[in-house]
């Protein structure tokens, strides 16, 4: 009878990953919250939000025409609300996001260090 971690592995490539972002007081945010925001956006075609620092937020935007400000405000805004009033939100719109080493595409990707958690 194998055991669970035997099978961790396989379980690994079939399940999708999304990263947590996490406060400063070490409070963590599902990924999935910040996600949902873009999913029915009609001129976004692909995005990915990374968490720089505890206070830096990039949206990364393939979009199909024009951007919204409406939309982009309230996007904003929802990403204000959980991470701070003073958390800069920065829009970058691309041409194309590439995609991970494993070649899936990552929506949410958070950079916060180890050392940063730790300090």
């Amino acid at each position: 009878m194998k055991r669970l971690f035997d099978l961790l592995p396989s379980l690994r490539a079939i399940r999708r990953i999304t990263d947590h972002f996490i406060l400063e007081d070490g409070t963590m945010i599902g990924g999935g919250y910040f996600s949902h925001m873009f999913f029915f956006i009609p001129w976004v075609k692909k995005f990915q939000i990374i968490q720089k620092d505890y206070s830096t937020v990039v949206c990364r935007i393939v979009p199909i025409g024009n951007a919204s400000t409406s939309d982009t405000q309230d996007i904003e805004k929802k990403i204000r609300f959980l991470m701070g009033d003073s958390c800069n939100v920065i829009f970058d719109f691309v041409d194309e996001i590439e995609p991970s080493m494993s070649g899936k595409h990552r929506y949410v990707i958070c950079e916060v260090s180890a050392e940063q958690l730790l300090q």
